[in-house]
Order: C-alpha cells, then sequence, then structure tokens
C-alpha cells in the first residue's frame, strides 16, 4: 500500500490482510516497536534518521511473500525504496487532500504536519502524486468510500476470493 498520509494504508491493509489471511505489516509501527518510541519522537530528532530506518525497513523485509504492506507515505521518495516498490505488486490509496483533513484533523502523530496542515499537505502531494501514479500497479479513489468497500474493490481487481 502506497499513498498519502491519511489515505488509509494501514486501516485498508489491516482488513484486507484478515480478509485473505495474509499476513500485514505496517512499516511505521515495525519501526516503532525496533526503536522503542514514537515517529514523531524519531522526527522530532532528524526526519533523515527516520529515512534511513524506513529503508533498512524495507530492505529487510522485501522478501516476504502473502504479505500487505502499509508503507510510510514518504517511502518512494527514495530511489532504493523506489526501485523495491517497483518490483511489488503497489495498490496507490488516492484520498483528496480535503478528505486526508478530515481524517487527520484530531490526530497529533503526523510528524510532518503539525503546523500549516492544509499548506503542507498540499506541498507533499504535488511532490509525491507522480511517484505513487507512476509504482501504481493499482489505483484506488479513497474519498466517501468504507474501509470495507475498498477492501472490496481490490479483491476483484486481483481476483482474490
Amino acid at each position: 500500500m502506497i499513498g498519502m498520509m491519511g489515505s488509509g494504508k494501514s486501516s485498508v491493509g489491516e482488513l484486507l490482510s484478515r480478509r485473505m489471511s495474509w499476513k500485514f505489516i505496517d512499516f511505521d509501527q515495525e519501526i516503532e516497536n525496533d526503536e522503542k518510541c514514537t515517529i514523531n519522537e524519531i522526527f522530532s530528532e532528524n526526519e533523515s534518521r527516520f529515512r534511513k530506518l524506513e529503508t533498512k525497513k524495507i530492505h529487510e523485509l522485501k522478501d516476504f511473500n502473502r504479505t500487505i504492506f502499509s508503507t510510510g507515505g514518504g517511502i518512494v521518495m527514495n530511489k532504493k525504496n523506489y526501485d523495491l516498490l517497483s518490483n511489488s505488486f503497489c495498490i496507490y490509496l488516492k484520498t483528496s487532500i480535503s478528505e486526508i483533513l478530515k481524517r487527520i484533523e484530531q490526530d497529533n502523530s503526523r510528524p510532518l504536519i503539525k503546523n500549516k496542515k492544509l499548506e503542507t499537505l498540499n506541498n507533499i502531494e504535488k511532490e509525491r502524486q507522480n511517484v505513487y501514479s507512476s509504482l501504481a500497479d493499482l489505483t484506488i479513489n479513497t474519498d466517501n468510500k468504507s474501509i470495507d468497500e475498498i477492501c472490496s474493490i481490490i479483491e476483484e481487481k486481483i481476483n482474490v476470493k
């Protein structure tokens, strides 16, 4: 799963993995477990440290099969990560900025958008949208769709029952 923060990667990935009886791995959760601190704490120290941890994690997990990964929104911006992801089946959960704002308005765990949320999200989307699209084997607009509906679309498109 790739896409912007708040697009539903973790929620969709978790439900989809249960429905398909596959393993689910959330990169942010894995990094927090490894580092014994929150993503916010890592970011407050140094964003580049987090990006290195993210790259390390994707390389550790690259050979897993029958696994759904929820990646961090910025993982695609690193060339090594992009190359690995380009050899995987990527589902891009595309979500409008207005929908993301609704979903994350009370969420203070997003280190990149603590201030100026709308402006920051617009800038991030502008920077990443083409990268997400270029990696996507399947793109789903998640606006006004439930997690269950998104999972059903994915299952239908990849013929998993």
